[in-house]
């Protein structure tokens, strides 16, 4: 076996994504959130992998590059704000449950637009521009993540799906259809769960909402 100079780190990467794997299986909560973290776990796993090969020198030492270049794609080099007000910004949104945005307005030209979703459910968007951030809700527009559906699978399983994302395999029909009939109620109690961006950590009630911060000054 190759490698050994990080000792194999990226297995455990590995073990970690069969752990994600069974947790959807099982019904962990936001099975679509774990899938897209499972997905990118695994592009790093290989990076990592590569790079151990090549720096125990059982291939080319450049050899990782191109793994490496796939997961982090077109991602901007990371630029931290440096400003007072800029620091101020993102501990806003930080407290908000929207650090993630916070990083991307501080590399991304203006004006950008990401979709939320309040913790009740309740569909909503953030706006950045060179002055400012708005946060901002209509009133009564709720996420509906649509109807569940069991379905076999080539394996001979079964899987429960909503609109496109899977979020569990039972081995049964039986189970399946049980699983169709509790997914129906969490989907309507619980539609952040099945929500595919940001999740704003703030409840709104049904309520129109507008927030408004300042912007981190870009250089």
């Amino acid at each position: 076996m190759g490698g050994g100079s990080m000792d194999y780190a990226y297995t455990r990467i590995n073990a970690a994504i069969e752990e994600f794997d069974k947790s959807i299986i099982n019904g962990g909560n936001h099975p679509l959130l774990r899938r897209r973290l499972a997905v990118h776990l695994a592009a790093c796993s290989e990076t990592l992998r590569a790079i151990e090969w090549a720096d125990s020198c059982d291939t080319d030492a450049e050899n990782w590059l191109p793994a490496a270049e796939a997961v982090l794609g077109d991602a901007p080099e990371p630029r931290t704000p440096r400003t007072p007000k800029a620091t101020a910004t993102a501990r806003e949104l930080a407290a908000l449950g929207l650090a993630d945005c916070a990083a991307t307005i501080a590399t991304t030209r203006p004006p950008t637009s990401w979709p939320l979703l309040s913790r009740d459910g309740y569909v909503g968007t953030l706006e950045a521009s060179d002055n400012r951030i708005v946060i901002r809700f209509e009133a009564g527009d709720k996420f509906d993540p649509g109807q569940p559906a069991a379905r076999p699978t080539e394996a001979g399983d079964w899987e429960v799906v909503v609109g496109d994302t899977c979020v569990a395999r039972p081995t049964t029909r039986e189970e399946a259809e049980a699983l169709c009939a509790e997914t129906a109620v969490r989907a309507h109690t619980d539609p952040a769960a099945y929500w595919h961006d940001s999740i704003y950590n703030r409840e709104t009630g049904g309520r129109a909402v507008e927030i408004e911060i300042g912007a981190p000054p870009r250089r």
